[in-house]
């Protein structure tokens, strides 16, 4: 029998050509600029920041002593950092461009290095409004950029390759805040840090879980007052008549004092409604500063404690006006004093201008709070034992039906090693190491020294551990004995594991630094030869196997991310990749050809939307795999009928391609099953489709289509098949999948596996 092969997609550069829907290359436009000139450029952009960085931090000072700082910071927080939600979901940009929660909680900390006499009185107009935000932009950029100097005095280039890595992680650490969705969050860090309930209750008269509650509480009481503000002035805007706009205005809107007939008096002739309606929202504005400030009796009612714990805790999460030292400005980006103390203490009043500030720090908060209650150590257990447990629920409600032995110890010549996770499901082999060490402020400030041993503790370490285990595994199928023993003293029979997938699992958000496999190694950070698995923050671990629900896919984004990350230069977070993945389910043979850099900063999108909806209380769509339906159908049939190696199929299944690709194949496909119909009793029909993905894949995958007429010969023609393709010595396997055209309908009549035979 004769078959199709399916034609070779030739290397065309990636740049500007659509992929996919919803992924499209666009080549960065510093791309084909002579090398020499762009240095030059950053240079002299770094020398001019330096210059406009102290002149633009005077100016934002000017304006806290000309205006009222509290003012300021809420009108910036609230049109910034909240989001509009609709029925379609939560918005995931701000009322207004250009500011996050990096700038407010900056502007927060210049505002403290000025005691409560210096302040200015008067709310801010809107204009003054917008040069804050513009010049609080321009001081995070020029403090950034300021930074390009040291790569004229730093030559070496592996000393250039550890500034880019420090930058990497200052970066991360100047903008990045959430590192869990919010209701994730909290869970997580209630879980985690009840272990020391009664060690912090002893010491301050609460406890972890007292502070994380009243904080949830404190968020949820700012959000719903903002919406009722919201809600209140969209009813009143809504009037399309100036004198019905006014009137509503000053009858519903709180706390507005004067004549209606006054203001619309004084109107001048030509103003329009919009006009009025501009003017009436900027006077609502003056009263947001109230949004900010905490009702002690109402916040310790609301979260069912009383009046002195909720105080003892709020008295922990506060500066005092002139706490900080503006000497010190330069700092705030990096170790933000606000970061551990949200909030502000004004003549006895309390005001969180933007609570939400508390859980993106939570870690440091309550890590902070241990060391003072001296239980340093046992929350260092806690967070260990906390981690490992987690690990084992993740993996086990993603892959049902996996045996997983924890804390597996095994011994390699004189020693004794211990993989914190082993889960044998089908014939693949998970191994799963879990960091639960912290993140140090030195390490978050990009201290080489400090960042170098978080690589080493956070990466490279159990990317090491579990290398280690994948080379004994793969010398125990090549016969070696030791390695047999060790093996078989793990409950693991070599010869029944095809594939070994690794990943590491920390507590604190480390990812823009794991995936720079290729800088840490031009470091000299991590060996070269060390496989590093991915590494990935708990709660993006979490995310991952909650989106990646059918188990075909999560096994294909592990087995697959590792070697993404290697041979593509890629910029992004966890989430950044697998929105990546959702895209092209890591199908991108041409990238990985062209060898460019790649920033997938932004791919995060529609996993945002869906967990920042549901934190706002309503449903969207989950985000799925963009997977043909076809290919959908034969993943959870081999899944649920237990198929033998249904694993090592779903996986080379899943690596055809791209939609757009699998989308031609199942084109071809529905020819090929009329061609067959019309002429199988021709010895020489064509009737098979045999995909050949590129080289770096283990296996080949033929589509068999055959009439009944045929079927008793089926095993027979496969076998023909599948033996032609393993012959030319490419492909470790073949996976073939059989399907009869008068049964269409169903995902496949008979699937299976063909290997090479053993020498």
């Amino acid at each position: 029998m004769k078959q199709r092969k399916r034609a070779k997609r030739k290397n065309k550069r990636p740049l500007p050509v659509e992929v996919n829907r919803g992924l499209k290359f666009v080549e960065h436009p510093f791309t084909r600029i002579d090398k020499a000139v762009l240095m030059q450029a950053f240079l002299d952009q770094g020398k001019k920041s330096g210059e406009d960085f102290p002149v633009i931090l005077e100016s934002l000072i000017g304006y806290f002593r000309n205006w009222y700082p509290p003012s300021i910071i809420s009108t910036i927080a609230t049109y910034g950092l909240q989001v509009g939600v609709s029925e379609k979901g939560a918005s995931q940009q701000g009322f207004v461009e250009n500011v996050q929660q990096h700038h407010v909680e900056l502007l927060q900390a210049l505002m403290l290095t000025l005691p409560h006499a210096e302040w200015g009185r008067e709310p801010p107009p809107p204009d003054i409004i917008q040069k804050i935000i513009d010049q609080s932009s321009g001081l995070a950029n020029a403090f950034s950029h300021r930074r390009f100097v040291a790569m004229e005095v730093e030559r070496d280039k592996q000393q250039q390759v550890v500034l880019l890595l420090q930058e990497r992680l200052r970066l991360h650490t100047q903008i990045v805040r959430n590192w869990g969705y919010f209701s994730a969050v909290v869970r997580i860090s209630k879980e985690l840090y009840r272990a020391i309930d009664q060690d912090l209750s002893n010491q301050f008269g609460f406890s972890a879980t007292d502070l994380i509650e009243i904080s949830k509480t404190l968020v949820s009481s700012f959000e719903r007052r903002s919406n009722s503000r919201w809600r209140i002035l969209g009813e009143i805007l809504k009037n399309q008549t100036t004198e019905k706009l006014v009137r509503e205005y000053y009858a519903k809107y709180p706390d507005v004092e004067g004549d209606p007939d006054e203001f619309l008096a004084h109107i001048p002739d030509g103003v329009t409604t919009e006009m009025v309606k501009y003017r009436l929202l900027a006077h609502a504005d003056i009263a947001l500063v109230k949004l900010g400030v905490v009702d002690v009796s109402e916040l310790a009612e609301l979260a069912d404690h009383t009046e002195g714990v909720v105080e003892s805790v709020l008295n922990k999460l506060v500066l005092n006006p002139g706490d900080l030292d503006l000497e010190q400005a330069e700092y705030f980006f990096l170790a933000n004093p606000v970061w551990t103390a949200p909030g502000i203490l004004i003549e006895r009043e309390f005001f969180f201008p933007a609570p939400q500030v508390i859980f993106s720090h939570i870690h440091a908060i309550l890590g902070s709070l241990a060391e003072v209650a001296g239980v340093k150590e046992k929350l260092e257990r806690a967070r260990a034992e906390f981690l490992e447990d987690k690990i084992e629920g993740i993996v086990e409600k993603a892959l049902p039906g996996i045996h997983i032995t924890s804390n597996a110890k095994w011994q390699l010549d004189d020693k004794i090693f211990e993989t914190d996770l082993l889960g044998k499901i089908d014939r693949v082999l998970l191994i799963v190491e879990a960091k639960s060490a912290a993140l140090t402020p030195q390490g978050l400030r990009g201290a080489p020294d400090r960042v170098k041993r978080h690589v080493r503790d956070l990466i490279v370490d159990p990317a090491q551990q579990s290398y280690r285990l994948e080379q004994v595994i793969q010398h125990a199928k090549d016969g070696d004995q030791t390695s047999i023993k060790i093996a078989s003293s793990l409950g693991l029979v070599p010869d029944d594991i095809d594939m070994v997938i690794r990943i590491s699992i920390t507590l604190d958000d480390f990812s823009v630094i794991c995936s720079a496999e290729k800088e840490l190694k031009s470091a000299e950070w991590v060996p070269d030869d060390l496989r590093l698995a991915p590494t990935l923050g708990l709660a993006d671990f979490e995310v991952v196997a909650d989106i990646l629900s059918e188990p075909a896919h999560f096994l294909h984004y592990f087995s697959e991310r590792e070697r993404v990350q290697k041979t593509a230069d890629i910029f992004g977070d966890e989430l950044d990749y697998l929105g990546f993945y959702l895209e092209t389910g890591f199908n991108v043979a041409s990238i990985e050809n062209e060898k460019v850099a790649l920033s997938i900063s932004g791919m995060s999108r529609d996993i945002d939307h869906y967990y920042m909806s549901g934190d706002a209380g309503v449903i969207v769509p989950k985000p799925v795999p963009k997977v043909h339906t076809h290919i959908s159908r034969i993943l959870e049939a081999v899944r649920q009928r237990d198929a033998k190696s249904w694993t090592i199929m779903s996986l080379d299944i899943l690596s055809l391609g791209n939609l757009e690709e699998q989308q031609a194949l199942f084109k071809e496909m529905d020819r090929l099953r009329e061609s067959v119909r019309k002429n199988y009793q021709n010895p020489k029909h064509l009737c098979s489709l045999r995909v050949s993905p590129p080289a770096h894949r283990l296996a080949c995958v033929i589509f068999y289509v055959y009439p009944e007429a045929l079927s008793e010969r089926r095993q027979d023609i496969v076998s023909q098949l599948s033996g032609d393709a393993l012959a030319e010595g490419k492909w470790r396997r073949c996976v073939f999948v059989g399907r009869k055209i008068e049964e269409w309908d169903r995902p496949y009549q008979f699937i299976g596996i063909a290997t090479p035979p053993k020498e």
